[in-house]
C-alpha cells in the first residue's frame, strides 16, 4: 500500500513537470539583424505569450501557439533593435519561464556614428519635456534619409525627425509614471544604401527622478483676514512641462495648517480649491500639498495674518462679558434696591411727621380757637388718623424688607 502511494506521488510530480513552461535559446548568441529562435514546452489549451526585455524595458510582447505541449518562436531583428542581453520570457496567466539571449552588433549594424547633441544633462524629471537630438554621420559625412529611433522609458520606439545635415531630433515627453532610477537612453539608426543595409547605435546612461510641481497661487490674495471670515484657497498646479495636475491623476490634495489637514477639491478648471475657517488669530502658514498617483509630490506655503474682529471677540469672550454684566447687574440691582428703600423710608417718615403736624393744627383750631364745627373736626381727625395708621403699616413692612436684605 505504501509503495502505491509513493508511486502515485511520483506520477503527480512528473505530471507537474510535464505541464510546466520551459524556454530555450537555439544558439549561444545571435547577430543583430538576424532572427532569434526559441523553443520549449508549453501547456495545452492555454494562451501563451513571449516577452522580450532589455534593462527591464519591454522590446516586444507577442502571442504564440502551443502544439502538443511544444512551441517554436522566431523573432526577426533589424539594426534598429538594441544589442545586449535580452531577457525573453514565456508566460501565461499562471506561470512563466525566462532565458537570456545575447544579441551582438555586427560591423554593418555599427557602420554609422551617432553623436548626442542633446540632452546636455543626464538627469530628467518625470512629466518634463526633453529634446533628444543626435547627429548621424558616415566617415564624418552627414547621413540623410535614415530611419532613426529612440527607446523611451518603457521600451517603446519613438521616431526622430530629420532636421537636415544629418541631425535628427524629437521633443520627448517623460511620462509622469516612468520608472525611477537609471535609464539607458538608446538611439539606433538604419538605412538601405547601394542594395545593402547599414546601421548605428548609441547609448547613454541617464537618471529619472521624481517630478516637482509648479504652484500658481490665486487665493488667498490678501495678507490679512478676520477670524470670523473664511479664507479662500485656490491654486493651479502643473508639472514641469506645463501639463496641469488634474483630478484624474491626483492621489492626495490637502491644505495643511498648524498640524491639521483639510481636503482640497478640484474644480472644472483643474484648480485646487478650499474654504478654510481659521480657529485662532495670529500669523498662520497655509501649506498646499499635492501628490499624484505616480508618487510625485510637492508643497507650496502661503503666510497670512488672522485678526480678531468684533464678532470674533464676542465669540471668544462673549461668555465672560455676559457673566460680568450679569454680576454688575445683580450688584447694581441690589444697590438700587437698598437706595430705593432708604428713600422710600425717608419719604414715609416725612409724610408721617407731616400728618402728625396736621392733627396738631386741627386740634388747635378746634379746641383753642373754637372756629371749627364739631362735625368737620371729627371727619378730618378720622381721615388723618386713618392715614397715619396706613403710613405706620407701610413703614413697618418696608423696615422688615430692609432688615431681610442685611
Amino acid at each position: 500500500m505504501r509503495g502505491k502511494i509513493v508511486l502515485l506521488a511520483a506520477i503527480v510530480i512528473l505530471s507537474g513537470f510535464a505541464a510546466g513552461l520551459t524556454i530555450n535559446v537555439e544558439a549561444p548568441s545571435y547577430e543583430k539583424g538576424g532572427p532569434l529562435v526559441f523553443s520549449g514546452t508549453c501547456e495545452q489549451v492555454t494562451m501563451h505569450r513571449v516577452r522580450g526585455e532589455i534593462n527591464e524595458k519591454i522590446i516586444f510582447d507577442e502571442q504564440i501557439n502551443c502544439f502538443d505541449s511544444k512551441f517554436t518562436y522566431t523573432r526577426p531583428t533589424t539594426y534598429l533593435d538594441p544589442s545586449g542581453n535580452w531577457k525573453v520570457t514565456l508566460y501565461t496567466s499562471q506561470s512563466e519561464a525566462s532565458v537570456i539571449a545575447k544579441v551582438l552588433p555586427t560591423p554593418e549594424s555599427s557602420f554609422y556614428r551617432i553623436t548626442f547633441l542633446s540632452p546636455a544633462a543626464f538627469s530628467f524629471e518625470r512629466a518634463s519635456t526633453v529634446l533628444i537630438s543626435v547627429e548621424v554621420t558616415d566617415s564624418g559625412e552627414p547621413v540623410e534619409g535614415a530611419q532613426v529611433i529612440m527607446y523611451d522609458t518603457s521600451g517603446e520606439r519613438i521616431d526622430l525627425t530629420s532636421k537636415g545635415n544629418g541631425v535628427y531630433d524629437v521633443n520627448y515627453f517623460v511620462r509622469s509614471d516612468s520608472q525611477l532610477g537609471e535609464w539607458d537612453l538608446i538611439v539606433a539608426a538604419q538605412k538601405e544604401q547601394g542594395g545593402n543595409t547599414y546601421g548605428g547605435e548609441r547609448k547613454i546612461s541617464t537618471e529619472l527622478v521624481q517630478s516637482g510641481f509648479t504652484f500658481e497661487i490665486m487665493e488667498p490674495s490678501l495678507k490679512s483676514y478676520e477670524q470670523s471670515d473664511p479664507v479662500p484657497v485656490k491654486a493651479r498646479v502643473t508639472y514641469p512641462s506645463g501639463q496641469a495636475v488634474s483630478v484624474d491623476n491626483v492621489e492626495q490634495a490637502e491644505l495643511r495648517v498648524a498640524g491639521r489637514a483639510y481636503p482640497l477639491e478640484v474644480n472644472s478648471q483643474n484648480q485646487f480649491v478650499a474654504s478654510y475657517r481659521p480657529e485662532q488669530s495670529g500669523n498662520q502658514v497655509l501649506r498646499i500639498y499635492i501628490k499624484d498617483q505616480a508618487g510625485n509630490e510637492g508643497e507650496e506655503a502661503v503666510s497670512i495674518v488672522v485678526t480678531c474682529s468684533l464678532t470674533c471677540f464676542l465669540k471668544s469672550y462673549g461668555l465672560i462679558i455676559l457673566v460680568t454684566m450679569l454680576v454688575v447687574g445683580v450688584v447694581a440691582r441690589l444697590f438700587y434696591s437698598k437706595i430705593s428703600k432708604s428713600m422710600s423710608m425717608i419719604k414715609l417718615t416725612n409724610e408721617r411727621k407731616k400728618t402728625l403736624e396736621l392733627i396738631q393744627n386741627l386740634q388747635k383750631d378746634y379746641f383753642g380757637k373754637g372756629v371749627m364745627p364739631s362735625s368737620s373736626y371729627k371727619n378730618n381727625l378720622a381721615n388723618y388718623k386713618a392715614k397715619l395708621i396706613e403710613i405706620d403699616q407701610r413703614i413697618k413692612e418696608l423696615q422688615k424688607k430692609m432688615d431681610e436684605e442685611k
